[in-house]
């Protein structure tokens, strides 16, 4: 990133421009790990670390995906550029003839971690689920959300209370050309129908077995909400998680997850709050969530790239088609861009309203 602080590393002073890279960057430092990075946060704000041409870090957007080296707790990027938390902003960024702020580790669960910390923050640089990384919240920004920073594929593993590494893996040659995808998460999918079910639950379907609320706030990173029978949707802030139970006898069959929203006048047993524009997001977990366990900070990763459909009083949401997952458990996130604000309680009566799975 070019900027009057382009040869400033935090709290070191101004750095000259013949900033000589250290051996690591050529695999000869047996004490050097090699990583990727995958960002824990709000759907948008979750996935591959990607690198932009003047250096920034960036979640999402399909950038290529960022090659690090972390060094005498220094990170540098695989292009010997150093990493640093910018001055003022807290902007964590990747600089050309720029030494690295020191105080970065991976701990031993693989988390990338600042003086012992493990609490990063994404802040929005668009409407289209791209965020820059910070240590701290962007002032003036009301969009940031608290993530964690993760290793992929990194050449060392510290054993917990060891404090002793694992031998190496066979050393970077960075001569050669780095063969990086743009993004751990399929855009959709890879079973996607072209066909879908009626955005309706006039046939068979599935009620969500159970609906835990995420909260992306300071205050409840690492709290567990328990499970509700209301779904809040506040956009980057706040998700609900439902998981199915999708019955075995749905076997061969075809499966859409549907998103009902009716128009108020229309509910009798149910109401909702509603408020501003934007999109539902949704996508599959990997994992199950707990009710008991499960919280922002612990969210299981995507299966995929957030889907997303306008919302709006009146619209029934089809998001996916695939073959149903009889037989199973399975987690789904449902989240919102914009200004999207919805409180609702899940009922399929006359006038269902919520998310299902429905069986065509």
């Amino acid at each position: 990133m070019k900027s009057a602080f382009a040869f400033t590393s935090l709290g070191l002073g101004v750095i000259a421009s013949a900033v000589i890279v250290p051996h690591v960057l050529h695999g000869e430092a047996n004490n050097s790990i090699t990583f990727n990075l995958i960002a824990h946060g709000p759907p948008s704000a979750n996935g591959i670390v990607g690198r932009l041409d003047d250096g920034q870090c960036r979640i999402g957007g399909g950038h290529p995906t960022a090659g690090y080296y972390l060094h005498n707790a220094g990170v540098w990027d695989q292009k010997g550029h150093g990493c640093i938390l910018a001055p003022e902003t807290f902007q964590w960024q990747c600089d050309l003839h720029t030494k690295p702020t020191k105080g970065f580790s991976l701990d031993c669960s693989g988390k990338l971690t600042y003086h012992g910390k493990d609490r990063f923050f994404a802040c929005p640089v668009n409407d289209r689920g791209e965020w820059n990384i910070y240590l701290k919240p962007l002032p003036g920004q009301l969009k940031c959300v608290p993530i964690t920073l993760s290793s992929e594929n990194s050449s060392q593993k510290t054993v917990c209370g060891s404090g002793v590494p694992a031998p190496p893996k066979p050393n970077y040659n960075t001569t050669q050309e780095c063969k990086c995808h743009t993004s751990p998460l399929s855009p959709k999918p890879t079973t996607a129908l072209s066909y879908r079910c009626p955005t309706d639950i006039k046939g068979d379907f599935e009620f969500p077995h159970l609906m835990v609320p995420i909260d992306y706030s300071i205050k409840y990173w690492h709290t567990p909400l328990g499970s509700k029978l209301n779904g809040s949707i506040k956009a980057n802030k706040r998700f609900t998680a439902f998981t199915f139970d999708v019955n075995p006898s749905y076997a061969g069959k075809t499966c859409s997850v549907v998103f009902l929203f009716p128009n108020l006048s229309k509910l009798e047993t149910s109401a909702y709050e509603f408020s501003g524009t934007g999109n539902l997001t949704l996508s599959e977990l990997s994992r199950i969530v707990d009710p008991k366990q499960t919280t922002a900070s612990s969210l299981p990763p995507l299966k995929y790239r957030a889907i997303r459909k306008p919302i709006f009083p009146g619209s029934n949401i089809n998001f996916i088609t695939t073959a149903c997952p009889a037989g199973q458990k399975v987690s789904y996130v449902l989240g919102g861009d914009g200004s999207v604000d919805l409180n609702y309680f899940q009922d399929y009566s006359r006038s269902p309203l919520g998310l299902y799975i429905r069986v065509c």
